[in-house]
């Protein structure tokens, strides 16, 4: 019995012993690593970038000189950054960062960490120490690959180069992939295409990771011209104001004419200038036409009206906000314009249910029974809007709403009745005023004035007979 006790502790110091030592290697950082690492001293330039290992939680001490993507920080300040990371089991190593605006110097390659020797400790015979784990160096990657040309022109046996750019330029010197989607038309080798037959064929540039950009080439035939065609204006009439500038541009068709030569003029020098690349200033008012006209003759044309100062409109309103029509009847809207001297007084109309009225010159008519906005819209796209309701029949008036039903005022003291008439789109909104006294109590369009001591009954009436009141008592 006594020896299987011994065995049965034997067994358990031996488990405990194996799940210590389990334990110490699976979290070695906890009893071999030096917590307190020396910084690390890193030059980068401005654009690059630094990746971080993921399970890494870092902090920065000036922000605004990086932008923090996951794991990634670029960099976008001269000047010097620190960068702290921790480990899940709380080890922290400093960055130091120094970074230059010298674009055309790589990065220096990072020195491996140089730790603080650990204090010795008695040596342990079960258990070696192990050392301490390197942390991955972080990559730089190409973000962007672009080409100085989107699309060109050559002829049959002719060659050009293609120059790529890669984003960062640290990475300027990394290996690219250059294809031609048809070889039987255009090769490519290291940028350097050449037209094999006439067709046309894009050419592809692509980084290790992924990162693309292509040019479509057109082979034409050796000693062929492309005419111009036609030539087109983003602009056809414009109107400015003494010493604006605009730019105007031409298009070209085909977009792969041979000669694309363009020559601008303005009928009228003294009143618009026009340059070598489309760009027109106004110099005094008039009118003046601006030509582009290609080496083949063909021409487009841009009107150009000069105007003294300019007053700009600041708002345009409308007699009213909400109408009632029935259907036949016709009534004038009349717009107001501000200020009363603005350069263009112009406006038109717009209907949402043109089924429902119509407007001529100002004048609405209604043609069938429904609801609608009409809006006015002026220059500057300033506007203002019209609720219009056309009915069958006429809409009677319900009831009478007033802000006040009894008051009490002092002689010679006033006070303005508010009337609501409902529904609010009647067709005959019109009411009346009343005093039962007018010794007492005067009234003139709902405002009331106490004339002398007593009461008296105000009365608000509809054309159809429906009324509300409101008794007035006045006191010395």
């Amino acid at each position: 019995m006594k020896k299987s006790v011994k065995v049965v502790l034997l067994i358990l110091i031996i488990g405990i012993i194996a799940c210590f030592v389990l334990f110490a290697i699976s979290h070695k950082e906890l009893f071999f690593t030096n917590h307190e690492r020396k910084p690390k001293e890193i030059k980068q330039l401005v654009g690059t970038t630094y990746t971080f290992d993921k399970d890494l939680i870092f902090t920065v001490d000036k922000k605004e000189m990086v932008n923090i993507t996951d794991n990634t920080v670029e960099f976008i300040k001269k000047g010097v950054v620190v960068i702290t990371t921790t480990t899940k089991l709380g080890i922290e190593q400093k960055y130091i960062f120094t970074i230059d605006g010298e674009d055309e110097e790589e990065p220096p390659k990072e020195e491996p960490p140089k730790e603080d020797p650990p204090e010795e400790e008695p040596p342990k015979e079960e258990e070696p120490q192990e050392e301490p784990p390197k942390e991955e160096e972080p990559k730089q990657e190409i973000t962007k690959v672009t080409l100085n040309k989107t699309k060109t022109t050559i002829t049959v046996g002719s060659e050009e180069k293609l120059t790529a750019t890669i984003t960062p330029s640290s990475l300027k010197n990394s290996p690219l992939t250059w294809t031609s989607s048809d070889t039987s038309i255009v090769t490519v080798n290291n940028g350097k295409i050449k037209g094999v037959k006439v067709g046309t064929a894009t050419i592809t540039v692509e980084s290790n990771n992924g990162k693309k950009a292509t040019c479509t080439v057109t082979v034409i035939k050796k000693d062929t011209t492309i005419p111009v065609s036609k030539i087109t204006l983003n602009k056809l009439a414009l109107k400015m104001g003494i010493g604006a500038e605009e730019k105007l541009i031409a298009y070209i068709n085909p977009s792969n004419a041979t000669n694309q030569h363009l020559t601008w003029t303005s009928s009228d020098p003294s009143v618009v200038s026009v340059t070598g690349d489309g760009a027109v200033k106004a110099l005094k008012a008039g009118r003046s036409t601006i030509t582009v006209k290609s080496n083949n003759g063909k021409t487009a044309i841009c009107n150009i009206l000069v105007e003294e100062d300019r007053i700009p409109v600041t708002s345009i309103t409308l007699n009213k906000d909400v109408t009632t029509l029935k259907v036949g009847e016709t009534e004038k809207i009349t717009v107001t314009i501000n200020p009363s001297n603005a350069t263009n007084k112009n406006y038109y109309w717009s209907i949402d249910d043109r089924s429902v009225v119509s407007i001529t010159n100002g004048v609405l008519k209604g043609l069938q029974a429904g609801t609608t906005y009409v809006t006015v819209v002026g220059d500057g796209n300033k506007m203002d809007t019209l609720l219009v309701v056309v009915t069958d029949t006429d809409i009677e008036v319900t009831k009478i709403l007033l802000n006040k039903t009894s008051l009490t005022l002092k002689e010679n003291e006033t006070f303005q009745l508010e009337a609501s008439v409902l529904p609010s789109n009647a067709t005959n909104q019109t009411i009346s005023w009343s005093s039962s006294n007018k010794n007492i109590v005067s009234v003139d369009k709902g405002k009331i004035t106490a004339v002398s001591e007593g009461e008296a009954t105000i009365t608000v009436k509809a054309s159809n007979g429906v009324k509300n009141t409101c008794k007035v008592k006045v006191e010395k």
